[in-house]
């Protein structure tokens, strides 16, 4: 199995990390992630950050 990866952390890292306001999902813990599969993915806007999910 090539390019796999987890997702294991609690949601206060990645907004305390990113500055992030909101969490607007669970995030449990992920693992064995495949290529191609939605994930959260941070995106920034004139200097304002926010979490989605998606590809």
């Amino acid at each position: 199995m090539c390019g796999r990866f987890t997702l294991v952390t609690a949601p206060e890292k990645p907004m305390s990390r990113f500055q992030l306001q909101e969490f607007p999902f669970d995030l449990k813990p992920w693992f064995n992630i495949a290529l191609g599969q939605p994930i959260p993915a941070i995106l920034a806007d004139c200097g304002h950050r926010r979490i989605v999910f998606g590809k």
